[in-house]
């Protein structure tokens, strides 16, 4: 299960995830992120990984993207980040 949470104000919008990003999972939020994309205007986007407990590679090949694109990742855990590296270098 992945609930999404979003945190909006005048400059800046954050989405916070929590549970894991992987399976269905990962095209439904990939769906949010892109309507929430489309509405933002000029406003920063983040990602709050922090309760975010497990992603599969799926799920980090699209975070990975995301921040290639210039989207912040905040909070980012240790072993997702280690397991990421390892990802994204094969890419």
């Amino acid at each position: 299960m992945l609930r999404i949470t979003t945190d909006e104000c005048q400059a800046s919008v954050r989405l916070m995830l929590e549970g894991k990003l992987s399976g269905a999972w990962v095209s439904e939020f990939e769906r949010h992120y892109g309507a929430k994309k489309a509405v933002i205007g000029l406003k920063s986007l983040a990602i709050d990984l922090r309760n975010l407990t497990a992603a599969d590679n799926d799920g980090r090949n699209l975070l990975a993207r995301l921040q290639e694109n210039g989207t912040v990742l905040e909070n980012v855990h240790p072993l997702l980040a280690s397991a990421w590296n390892t990802v994204t270098e094969g890419s």
